[in-house]
């Protein structure tokens, strides 16, 4: 073996033309076989690779490979490695010189494409296969000398040679199959792709940016030319389609645009692609979309066009700031339905309304529909905030403004504010007119507190609620203690414990009265056994009311009837030995419930009263007829609480006492002193147990007085808290802080925050800075 290896220094030398010209033989079969595809190969698209593969077996290709190996091996000056690097590069400037120009050249428009589409595979194939028969070159000498690898030369040879030449007429040919495309016709998108890409790796040059080809050649022209279409476009369209109809082409044409990039165009382009149509399709023409008449944002709100105005929401959050003159138009729209809520029911007064003494009222029928109006419209454009607007915090926004723009409004003298609480009576009282489930009055009930979040004046209603609470609990009005208790909880969630203390506090004490009397019915058996008594013919169930929680009454010294006057005695008693160390205070104008058998000429009948009214009628068991100045002295009362508690039995449709006035020439349902009252013993109804309704009016004027009153207290204790914990602040920055901690109950006044100022200074809580007059300091 040894004897016959030719030893490596006597290796026959293998010179630069009889080596290149044997790597030549395969080079020109590559050229062959990519210029002259087999039948086969045409069956596969014109994809010549497999070909190649099938043509150049192993054999031939390491024959060229060990060639160039050989070559590039040797001791200078047989090392033609340098030059073998330059005859790499002279093959494909060659064969591009001379058949892929003329080829190319030859065409134009989509038939350019096709033949570019083609050449540049086969030169992507070419610079594969020569790759490998230089592979040495890659390895060791490009390598060790920093050079450009052999792929890179291919690329450049193309890119200079081919594409430096016909970038301008393939990026021309291009949009001109885009926008074919775009107005309906079929096109080869797999072309229009394979050339995308070449635009994509012509930037694949590594002194210059990736994608610097594409957005310079191809990019920045499709984009200002789709810009230009899209122009045209929609000024057809504005003045030819309405406004839902604008919409759906508006989305169809992103939609297709944004399929086109997922099909052949490079993933950068989008947001830059959509950007430019949004703007001349959304943004140019939002103001006269949303006006337009007939069909704009107002149009699409009272037809409730959810899914246009869904489309309209989706399509301008693409745009910066798209959704505000939506949210706007949204706000002025359901702002101007409230204000003909408000209007409507303004109206109703001066038509139907009534007038108590000075103090006017809505007729209850036109409070409960305005009320129930009032519900539906938030129902209805809550809905569209969730449901079009996908809850966005710039409609959410919209839609409180515009709630409490007109929920702040008054109805002649009456405020909502306190409507909404004569709402929630009406649906907790018993024998309300309609019948409501427990599960309809939790519902109402829960709207009437949303409906209170755009209140400024929360105050007012809970002021009001709870003398309404009052009426229903003293009266026994109340249809459930739990729907009373479910109200509580729901206000006392959205406001704070402090806002529903008092009303809490005033259900415990009806719920402890329940307990109580029982335990004073069963004292009384115990002292009537014990002193073998009979039990008393009258019974007596006493509220004890939790002093400060409950509405002020008027305590009055009235003369009780006999009956009445040993059932307060028992009680006192029985109250002092249970409690001792605490005081009764009797309020009769507040007592309801006292039943009285009346026999009347025709029958007898059970009546219900008041205390006061039980007191009157049980005078006439003495007297045939009174005079009101008479009736006032045995009772030891006003004739102004006669005046609120006679009407009830002598001009409703109980007329249980007769009224001779003094003065014929005066008013009906007028009370005056003189005035003669005689009982109607021919007094008869259908029923044999009637019940009086007690009149029981909510005073606004006294009830803005109480609420005044409560609003200055708390101006003062915020004054007084927000010096305390900030020590010393100028005059602006303590109204400031005392209107932001307040504004959630009500929104004070600045004199009355003034007004307290001075007032904290005069009780000493806080004090001026002697060398600045508008700065104060708190006093510990």
């Amino acid at each position: 073996k040894k004897k016959n290896q030719m030893p490596l220094a006597n290796k026959e030398v293998v010179h630069l033309k009889t080596g290149w010209e044997k790597i030549q033989t395969g080079i020109q079969k590559l050229k062959n076989l990519l210029d002259n595809p087999s039948s086969k190969n045409n069956e596969n698209n014109g994809e010549n690779n497999g070909n190649v593969v099938e043509e150049i077996n192993a054999q031939e290709f390491m024959i060229h490979y060990t060639t160039c190996y050989d070559m590039c091996t040797q001791k200078p000056p047989h090392d033609y490695s340098e030059a073998l690097y330059k005859k790499y590069k002279e093959v494909f400037e060659e064969y591009i010189d001379s058949v892929c120009i003329p080829a190319l050249k030859s065409r134009s428009g989509e038939f350019l494409l096709r033949e570019l589409d083609l050449r540049w595979k086969n030169h992507d194939i070419m610079v594969r296969w020569m790759s490998r028969f230089f592979n040495y070159l890659d390895r060791y000498y490009i390598a060790r000398h920093s050079y450009a690898s052999l792929k890179d030369v291919g690329m450049t040879c193309f890119r200079d040679r081919v594409y430096k030449t016909l970038a301008g007429a393939m990026k021309d040919a291009t949009l001109t199959l885009i926008d074919k495309e775009r107005e309906g016709e079929q096109i080869d998108r797999a072309l229009v792709k394979s050339i995308v890409s070449i635009f994509v790796q012509m930037g694949s040059d590594p002194n210059s940016e990736p994608l610097q080809a594409y957005e310079l050649d191809f990019e920045t022209p499709m984009l200002n030319v789709t810009a230009a279409h899209y122009k045209r476009q929609a000024a057809v369209w504005i003045e030819e389609e309405s406004c839902p109809n604008y919409l759906v082409l508006a989305e169809g044409c992103l939609d297709m645009e944004k399929d086109r990039v997922q099909h052949y165009l490079h993933p950068s382009t989008e947001p830059k692609l959509m950007s430019k149509i949004e703007h001349e399709i959304l943004a140019e023409h939002e103001t006269k979309l949303l006006e337009k008449e007939g069909s704009g944002v107002s149009w699409l709100l009272n037809n409730d066009r959810k899914e246009d105005l869904a489309r309209l929401f989706r399509l301008f959050t693409r745009i910066p700031n798209g959704v505000d003159p939506i949210a706007k138009a949204f706000k002025d729209h359901v702002t101007e339905r409230g204000l003909e809520l408000v209007e409507m029911a303004t109206q109703s007064i001066n038509e139907e309304g009534t007038v108590s003494g000075k103090q006017q009222a809505l007729p209850s029928t036109v409070e409960q529909s305005f009320v129930q109006d009032i519900i539906k419209c938030h129902d209805k454009y809550i809905a569209f905030v969730s449901e079009c607007f996908n809850d966005d915090v710039v409609f959410q926004r919209a839609f409180k403004d515009a709630f409490e723009r007109f929920c702040n409004k008054s109805i002649g003298e009456v405020t909502i504010a306190e409507l909404l609480a004569n709402f929630c009576h009406s649906v907790l009282k018993k024998g309300g007119k309609e019948k409501l489930t427990d599960e309809v009055i939790e519902d109402h009930l829960e709207k009437i507190v949303k409906l209170l979040a755009y209140i400024s004046d929360k105050d007012l209603f809970a002021e009001i609620a709870k003398q309404k609470l009052a009426t229903r609990l003293l009266q026994d009005q109340s249809a459930s203690e739990d729907l009373e208790r479910s109200l509580l909880s729901k206000l006392k969630q959205c406001n704070g414990a402090q806002f529903t203390m008092k009303m809490e506090s005033m259900v415990s004490d009806i719920q402890m009265a329940k307990e109580n009397n029982p335990k004073y019915v069963e004292w009384l058996k115990e002292k009537s056994a014990k002193n073998n008594e009979p039990m008393p013919k009258t019974d007596m169930n006493v509220t004890i009311l939790a002093d400060g929680s409950w509405p002020t009454y008027t305590v009055m010294a009235m003369t009780l009837p006999e009956e009445l006057t040993e059932c307060v005695k028992k009680y006192e008693e029985f109250y002092e030995n249970t409690y001792a160390s605490r005081k009764l205070t009797w309020i009769f104008g507040a007592g309801s419930g006292v039943t009285l058998n009346i026999k009347f000429a025709q029958k007898p009948i059970e009546i219900s009263c008041s205390t006061l009214q039980a007191s009157i009628l049980l005078l006439f068991r003495e007297f045939d007829s009174l005079k009101v100045e008479e009736i006032c002295e045995k009772m030891g009362v006003g004739i102004d609480d006669l005046r609120e508690e006679l009407p009830a039995i002598m001009f409703s449709k109980f007329k249980l006492l007769k009224h001779q006035p003094a003065n014929p020439d005066e008013k009906k349902r007028t009370i005056n002193a003189l005035d003669v009252i005689t009982f109607n013993d021919d007094f008869t109804d259908k029923a044999r147990k009637i019940k009086i309704p007690k009149m029981s009016k909510v005073d606004r004027k006294k009830v803005n007085e109480i609420v005044d009153q409560d609003r200055d207290q708390t101006i003062l204790a915020a004054v007084v808290r927000v010096m305390k914990s900030r020590k010393t602040m100028k005059h602006g920055d303590i109204q400031l802080e005392v209107v932001n901690s307040l504004k959630k109950l009500f929104l004070p006044e600045v004199k009355k925050v003034k007004k307290m100022i001075e007032k904290a200074i005069d009780q000493e809580y806080i004090e001026r800075d002697p060398d600045d007059k508008m700065k104060f300091r708190y006093l510990a």
